[in-house]
């Protein structure tokens, strides 16, 4: 590239800015100085007089006041426009507040242009007037009660930690300041989102704690301020850090006491030094954006910084030290509640990472919303639920177990039939045809019911785990040599109180039986990882939006994939997954909660498991 190309000449870099919202005009520049000239005159000096022989110091001096008082005019919204943004905080909180309003939020900020309507304002009026208030509100000691703790709505992408992160700079004054910085970073738009989403989470806590609707708790806090607060000065940037040399020796002090307490700390990590080499490499990116890492606010906009890069291993190599260096700060800082927040910052954004646990607390949040009568509908069209009634009709008084607590092989086909499973119980099992090997070969499932011929109740993964979770529902009880009704029996025979609970207390011990007997059944090869691919299959069903593609899978992967299929085939037998028009799994929504809980019960059985080794 020549000296004089633009790297907008590039398509493959312009396309990549343009993803970021950074789109190059030409000629740009030219307009913007022409926007700017009658602010310089007013400074004295004349853009078109070309004997004005202004030097550069005085020259940039005037350019920066002049860029100020254009963005003031810019992002500071007066009377109908003003009036505007309100009505859109309003909204945007009143959908951001709803259960799965996301999309009707998502359309209030859609509906804002980059120049004002009849019924809109402008981006910009949106985004000076958020940060604006920001300041305001958070500065205001009549507020200070009202706003201690203030929590950020559910949001995707990172506009959430960066709306956070105005928090932290409001309490201080200093969102506003940002602006600039911002904008460059991240482009107009995610900064309209983030300042948004920060004031709609200001405005929810203020009615939360006046139990107020929310258009009253806006119009009170917009009460507060007839104006927005101007931008804070171009020097106020990085002041903390005084000059070169002091940045750098304090950078270098902040280094050897976080080494000096992470060695002498209870248990010290064995990779010390590559993590003080990593966080000095942050205290550098820090440094270049102006920001102080002994500065809790400013080490919340670093995550941000973190988060840009496109590369998993190494941001949460990075946020790992990061967090460790929080710790150090928690201990030897006296601004003990700042560091908390910042910790906060943290730990949410090495959650976003692994998108898996936020999926199933969605999926547990998004069932309990739900009538009991929708919830109970659905489980009891599945198999191991409907099937209940039948198989305590068959329980009569009790039946007749195996030593071992299994069903005798006489009964076998009886109560396999129940869920949908042919098996039949045998003293000695056939020799297996050829299609039965399909699936050991990595081929794909013969389609259509197989028998299993059982030995034992536990030769029939199905049946075995249904067994396991009536009794631990306590729908059954076993005796040292005979099954019958249990505590719960009841619920599913008379409709008892608590029948929504043992219902749901059958599917999710049926899931994580069946996980877990796919992870440590006997004899089986690479169990572990059929578990953890069948998890993450599991989750796309429950989330489909929120998991990448899988791209890049392992030979392993790819081979065992018969065998996860099978599993998924056997959930989606009983009726806990059901498939869409091109073929993808998905759990129906009254039945996420029970299935989040199932997987989280293997998994923590599991996890358990490994602990006591």
């Amino acid at each position: 590239m020549s000296d004089t190309q633009s790297p907008f000449d590039d398509p493959e870099f312009a396309a990549a800015m343009a993803e970021k919202g950074i789109v190059h005009r030409p000629g740009m520049a030219g307009e913007m100085m022409q926007e700017l000239a009658p602010l310089l005159a007013a400074e004295g000096i004349d853009l078109d007089d070309p004997n004005d022989d202004t030097d550069l110091e005085t020259m940039n001096a005037a350019l920066a006041r002049a860029t100020e008082q254009y963005n003031l005019g810019l992002f500071t919204p007066v009377g109908k426009h003003r009036d505007q943004v309100l009505t859109v905080l309003i909204e945007f909180t009143e959908a951001v507040s709803r259960k799965r309003g996301d999309r009707d939020a998502e359309a209030v900020l859609d509906s804002i242009e980059p120049e004002p309507t009849q019924e809109r304002p402008a981006a910009s009026h949106v985004i000076g007037a958020s940060l604006g208030l920001l300041d305001t509100w958070y500065t205001d000691a009549e507020l200070t009660g009202s706003l201690g703790q203030v929590t950020i709505p559910k949001w995707r992408g990172p506009a959430r930690s960066t709306a956070r992160n105005l928090l932290a700079s409001a309490r201080k004054g200093r969102a506003y300041g940002s602006l600039d910085t911002l904008i460059m970073r991240h482009g107009g738009r995610f900064v309209m989102d983030s300042a948004v989403l920060a004031a709609a989470a200001t405005i929810l806590t203020y009615a939360e704690t006046h139990r107020a609707s929310i258009g009253h708790a806006a119009e009170a806090l917009y009460g507060h301020t007839s104006t927005v607060a101007p931008a804070a000065p171009a020097s106020e940037a990085g002041a903390a850090f005084g000059s070169k040399v002091a940045e750098t020796n304090r950078r270098q002090a902040l280094l050897a006491a976080f080494s000096s307490w992470a060695a002498g700390s209870a248990d010290p990590s064995p990779e010390l030094e590559s993590q003080v080499s990593l966080l000095e490499t942050l205290m550098d990116l820090a440094s270049q954006e102006q920001l102080d890492p002994g500065d809790p606010g400013d080490t919340s906009y670093l995550i941000d910084l973190i988060l840009d890069a496109d590369h998993p291993e190494a941001v949460g190599a990075a946020l790992q030290a990061l967090d460790q260096y929080v710790h150090f700060q928690l201990e030897t800082s006296n601004e003990t509640a700042d560091w908390e927040t910042t910790h906060g910052d943290i730990e949410t954004a090495l959650e976003e990472l692994n998108p898996a646990p936020q999926a199933l607390t969605d999926a547990i949040e998004e069932t309990e919303v739900l009538p009991e009568a929708e919830q109970l509908a659905a489980l009891g069209r599945t198999r191991i639920v409907a099937a209940v009634p039948e198989l305590l009709e068959w329980l009569g008084t009790s039946q007749q177990i195996t030593a071992a607590g299994g069903l005798r092989r006489a009964d076998i086909e009886r109560v396999a039939a129940m869920i949908g499973v042919s098996a039949v119980g045998v003293a000695k099992r056939p020799v297996p045809a050829p299609s039965d090997l399909q699936p050991m070969l990595g081929e794909s499932a013969p389609l259509g019911p197989q028998t299993i011929f059982a030995q034992s109740t536990n030769d029939v993964p199905m049946l075995a785990a249904w067994w396991r979770a009536l009794q631990f529902a306590e729908v059954t009880e076993l005796t040292a040599t005979r099954a019958r009704p249990g505590a719960h029996a009841g619920d599913f025979t008379d409709g008892g109180p608590s029948v929504l609970k043992s219902a749901e207390f059958v599917v999710v011990v049926f899931i994580a039986e069946m996980l877990l007997r796919e992870a440590e059944g006997p004899g089986v090869y690479f169990g572990e990882h059929v578990m953890t691919l069948t998890l993450s299959r599991l989750l796309e069903a429950l989330a489909p939006g929120d998991f990448q593609d899988r791209d890049g899978e392992s030979e392993l992967t790819r081979l065992l994939e018969a065998r996860v299929s099978m599993l998924m085939t056997k959930f989606e037998l009983v009726g806990l997954l059901n498939r869409d028009g091109d073929g993808q799994w998905l759990v129906p929504v009254a039945l996420r909660g029970a299935v989040a809980k199932g997987i989280l019960a293997a998994v923590e059985i599991m996890t358990g498991a490994h602990d006591e080794e």
